[in-house]
């Protein structure tokens, strides 16, 4: 399961973000490999939700860079994750994802 921090990116968050790169790239990789053997690896990617994780993230990046030259892209990146993302397809078929 991969997040959007693969494509946001935030000041400091190296590490999350290098992460989620990581994790995505073996499963592609993994997909091509284990396709001969009929075994599938799908990539979920969710987007924003709300969660309680979402309710802090201002009191912990806040806490660190609400006073820096960040705080416009901070805002911004808040109220995405507070209003979540737009619905989206989440599932493919069976002869899409053959074709993907």
């Amino acid at each position: 399961m991969s997040r959007p921090w693969r494509e946001i990116f935030t000041p400091f968050g190296t590490w999350c973000h290098a992460t989620k790169h990581v994790l995505e790239g073996w499963s592609h990789c993994l997909r091509i490999e284990t396709a001969p053997h009929n075994i599938q690896v799908v990539v979920v990617e969710p987007g924003f939700i709300k969660t309680e994780f979402n309710q802090g993230l201002d009191n912990s990046l806040g806490k660190y860079y609400g006073d820096t030259a960040y705080r416009t892209q901070l805002d911004a990146l808040i109220k995405r994750v507070r209003n979540g993302g737009a619905d989206v397809a989440v599932a493919m078929s069976r002869e899409t994802w053959r074709n993907y």
